[in-house]
């Protein structure tokens, strides 16, 4: 039997997913390397490419914190 049903690990894939393409996407809008926003932010360039590419998920402290530094909501990045 397959459930037609996401399981919660799909849900926060999916999300992680978004909001990363999110953070790329606005960062690169704005021609902004990915080590000046690292560095913006306070967090590894490192961390920033796993965000990026949905290898780690960032807490919401950094989210905002990545909000900010790119001019936009939270509300933006998580796709409300």
């Amino acid at each position: 039997f397959k459930s037609k049903w996401l399981t919660y690990k799909q849900i926060i894939t999916r999300a992680v997913n978004k909001i990363g393409e999110r953070i790329k996407k606005r960062r690169e809008y704005l021609d902004l390397p990915l080590n000046v926003l690292a560095k913006g932010v306070g967090v590894s360039s490192s961390l920033l490419s796993q965000i990026e590419n949905a290898k780690a998920f960032p807490s919401l402290h950094t989210i905002k914190s990545i909000a900010d530094y790119l001019n936009t909501s939270v509300g933006a990045l998580i796709g409300e």
